[in-house]
Protein backbone atom coordinates (compact mmCIF):
# COMPACT_ATOMS: atom_id res chain seq x y z
CA UNK A 1 0.00 0.00 0.00
CA UNK A 2 1.70 3.32 -0.39
CA UNK A 3 0.20 6.72 0.03
CA UNK A 4 0.97 10.81 -0.86
CA UNK A 5 1.52 13.41 1.98
CA UNK A 6 1.00 17.02 1.35
CA UNK A 7 0.66 18.14 4.63
CA UNK A 8 1.21 17.21 8.06
CA UNK A 9 -2.77 16.44 8.35
CA UNK A 10 -2.45 14.63 5.63
CA UNK A 11 0.57 12.86 7.51
CA UNK A 12 -1.65 12.20 10.25
CA UNK A 13 -4.36 10.94 8.60
CA UNK A 14 -2.37 8.50 6.66
CA UNK A 15 -0.65 7.47 10.12
CA UNK A 16 -4.31 6.76 11.59
CA UNK A 17 -5.00 4.68 8.95
CA UNK A 18 -1.63 2.62 9.01
CA UNK A 19 -2.11 1.87 12.36
CA UNK A 20 -6.13 0.85 11.88
CA UNK A 21 -4.23 -1.81 9.64
CA UNK A 22 -1.78 -2.61 12.34
CA UNK A 23 -4.05 -3.51 15.04
CA UNK A 24 -6.98 -5.54 13.05
CA UNK A 25 -3.83 -7.66 11.97
CA UNK A 26 -2.13 -8.04 15.10
CA UNK A 27 -5.90 -9.00 16.35
CA UNK A 28 -6.18 -11.55 13.25
CA UNK A 29 -3.07 -12.88 13.96
CA UNK A 30 -3.35 -13.26 18.13
CA UNK A 31 -1.69 -10.55 20.97
CA UNK A 32 0.86 -12.72 22.61
CA UNK A 33 3.82 -11.32 20.88
CA UNK A 34 4.80 -7.57 19.99
CA UNK A 35 3.88 -6.54 16.89
CA UNK A 36 7.16 -5.36 15.05
CA UNK A 37 6.83 -1.92 12.94
CA UNK A 38 9.99 -1.02 11.17
CA UNK A 39 10.37 2.80 9.94
CA UNK A 40 12.91 2.98 7.10
CA UNK A 41 13.29 7.00 5.93
CA UNK A 42 16.37 9.01 5.28
CA UNK A 43 16.82 11.74 8.59
CA UNK A 44 14.07 14.09 8.79
CA UNK A 45 11.85 11.80 6.77
CA UNK A 46 9.49 11.57 9.77
CA UNK A 47 10.01 8.52 11.37
CA UNK A 48 10.20 10.44 14.99
CA UNK A 49 6.83 12.38 13.92
CA UNK A 50 5.35 9.11 12.58
CA UNK A 51 6.12 7.31 15.95
CA UNK A 52 4.89 10.20 17.92
CA UNK A 53 1.28 10.27 16.26
CA UNK A 54 0.93 6.74 16.56
CA UNK A 55 1.89 7.62 20.33
CA UNK A 56 -0.93 10.36 20.30
CA UNK A 57 -3.19 7.94 18.79
CA UNK A 58 -2.46 4.80 21.47
CA UNK A 59 -3.19 7.42 24.24
CA UNK A 60 0.62 8.09 25.62
CA UNK A 61 0.36 11.62 27.64
CA UNK A 62 3.91 12.43 27.64
CA UNK A 63 6.40 13.97 25.24
CA UNK A 64 8.18 11.03 22.56
CA UNK A 65 11.15 12.22 21.56
CA UNK A 66 13.57 10.06 19.61
CA UNK A 67 15.60 7.74 21.64
CA UNK A 68 18.56 8.12 19.32
CA UNK A 69 21.02 8.15 22.77
CA UNK A 70 19.35 6.00 24.99
CA UNK A 71 18.36 3.59 22.01
CA UNK A 72 14.90 2.39 22.90
CA UNK A 73 12.39 3.58 25.42
CA UNK A 74 9.09 2.34 27.17
CA UNK A 75 5.78 3.80 27.09
CA UNK A 76 1.96 2.84 28.61
CA UNK A 77 -0.53 3.41 26.63
CA UNK A 78 -4.31 3.92 27.31
CA UNK A 79 -5.39 1.53 24.30
CA UNK A 80 -6.47 -2.22 24.97
CA UNK A 81 -4.95 -3.68 22.01
CA UNK A 82 -1.44 -2.29 22.41
CA UNK A 83 -0.97 -1.83 25.83
CA UNK A 84 2.40 -1.08 26.22
CA UNK A 85 4.54 1.00 23.13
CA UNK A 86 8.48 0.12 22.63
CA UNK A 87 10.29 2.97 20.86
CA UNK A 88 13.81 1.85 19.40
CA UNK A 89 16.25 3.77 17.42
CA UNK A 90 19.11 1.82 15.94
CA UNK A 91 20.91 4.54 14.62
CA UNK A 92 23.74 4.59 16.99
CA UNK A 93 24.39 1.33 17.15
CA UNK A 94 27.24 -0.52 15.43
CA UNK A 95 26.01 -3.22 13.47
CA UNK A 96 24.50 -6.21 15.59
CA UNK A 97 27.23 -6.61 18.57
CA UNK A 98 26.54 -6.96 21.56
CA UNK A 99 22.65 -6.99 20.96
CA UNK A 100 21.84 -9.08 23.47
CA UNK A 101 22.28 -5.86 26.47
CA UNK A 102 19.07 -4.74 24.72
CA UNK A 103 17.17 -7.81 25.48
CA UNK A 104 15.22 -7.46 21.89
CA UNK A 105 13.61 -11.25 22.67
CA UNK A 106 11.93 -10.20 25.82
CA UNK A 107 10.45 -7.09 24.00
CA UNK A 108 9.69 -9.31 20.90
CA UNK A 109 7.99 -11.53 22.93
CA UNK A 110 5.75 -8.99 24.79
CA UNK A 111 2.31 -9.51 24.81
CA UNK A 112 -0.23 -6.69 23.95
CA UNK A 113 2.97 -4.31 22.53
CA UNK A 114 3.70 -2.25 19.85
CA UNK A 115 7.60 -2.21 19.08
CA UNK A 116 8.68 0.21 16.61
CA UNK A 117 12.24 0.56 15.37
CA UNK A 118 14.06 3.26 13.62
CA UNK A 119 16.77 2.48 11.12
CA UNK A 120 15.99 -0.98 11.36
CA UNK A 121 18.24 -2.30 8.85
CA UNK A 122 21.31 -2.10 11.30
CA UNK A 123 20.26 -4.77 12.95
CA UNK A 124 18.26 -6.77 10.30
CA UNK A 125 19.07 -10.04 10.92
CA UNK A 126 17.35 -9.99 14.72
CA UNK A 127 13.93 -8.32 13.51
CA UNK A 128 11.27 -11.00 13.48
CA UNK A 129 10.67 -12.11 9.82
CA UNK A 130 6.50 -10.86 9.98
CA UNK A 131 7.27 -7.78 11.07
CA UNK A 132 5.83 -5.09 9.33
CA UNK A 133 7.94 -2.34 7.12
CA UNK A 134 7.35 1.43 6.62
CA UNK A 135 9.26 3.35 4.17
CA UNK A 136 8.82 7.18 4.16
CA UNK A 137 10.42 9.27 1.80
CA UNK A 138 11.07 12.68 0.74
CA UNK A 139 8.23 13.77 -2.00
CA UNK A 140 8.69 17.06 -2.81
CA UNK A 141 7.36 19.16 0.19
CA UNK A 142 5.30 15.98 1.41
CA UNK A 143 6.38 12.23 1.67
CA UNK A 144 5.86 9.14 0.06
CA UNK A 145 4.95 6.59 2.32
CA UNK A 146 4.75 2.93 1.88
CA UNK A 147 3.39 0.10 3.41
CA UNK A 148 4.98 -3.92 3.61
CA UNK A 149 3.88 -6.90 5.58
CA UNK A 150 6.03 -9.40 5.25
CA UNK A 151 5.22 -13.41 5.90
Amino acid sequence: MEWNTETIKDFENTTKEILQIISDNYIQQGTDNACVVCLHGDLGAGKTTMTQMIGQILGITETINSPTFVIKKFYQTANSVFQKLIHMDAYRLEGEQNLDVFRLDQDFQSANTLMIIEWPEIIESVIQKNAIHIFIEHDGAGRKITFKKTA
